[in-house]
């Protein structure tokens, strides 16, 4: 037999079949499922994702979210999604997650931490949960592993006023429950 014909035998001659269109779409159809795992999550569409922080969403345009504090102010109300960002599972449905920090900026002196989790909901980044980590905190770091959000930053003392360059690393692990990102117990 040669790969990739069937033979057929007819009258003591051996001739080459071509394969049958059906059998070949169903082969195609089989080599181009997988395993029901849609798109992954990409930086573009966290960037253009919506976050809830408090009572708030806030729709992210290329990475930014701008409102003015107060109707005709020059002070405005700033999100931002940052560089730092972690991939893999936050749950076990097979797609890969997401977490981000975001920034937030309202015109003050503080420059407001958040973690949001994001669920992969068919392609598409929904967040899940989102917590506060800090204000003016140093740049933090993140890693998913085992569903849960590790998060690693610099903090201030209790004493230290805010001005002081935070010098006191932190290692803290979230998780999902009940629809809230909460610190994970150990």
């Amino acid at each position: 037999m040669r790969e990739g014909k069937i033979w057929v035998m007819r009258r003591r001659h051996y001739r080459p079949m071509m394969i049958a269109p059906a059998f070949l779409l169903v082969v195609a159809l089989t080599q181009g499922c997988d395993d029901g795992a849609s798109s992954p999550l990409k930086m573009d569409s966290l960037t253009n994702a919506d976050y809830v922080i408090g009572d708030g969403t806030y729709s992210m345009t290329n990475g930014e979210f701008r409102q003015a504090v107060v109707q005709g102010s020059a002070t405005e109300l700033v999100i931002s999604v940052s560089e730092v960002v972690a991939f893999g599972h936050l749950d076990d449905d097979n797609e890969e997650d997401a977490a981000v920090v975001l920034v937030e900026d309202s015109g003050g002196s503080g420059m407001f931490y958040h973690l949001a989790a994001l669920r992969n909901d068919h392609g598409k980044p929904k967040n899940v949960g989102t917590t506060f980590l800090g204000d003016r905190i140093g740049k933090p770091t993140l890693v998913i592993e085992s569903g849960d959000v590790i998060v690693t930053m610099r903090m201030r003392l209790p004493d230290e006023p805010m001005a002081t360059e935070p010098s006191v690393q932190l290692m803290r692990r979230f998780q999902l429950a009940g629809g809230d990102l909460v610190v994970a117990r150990n």
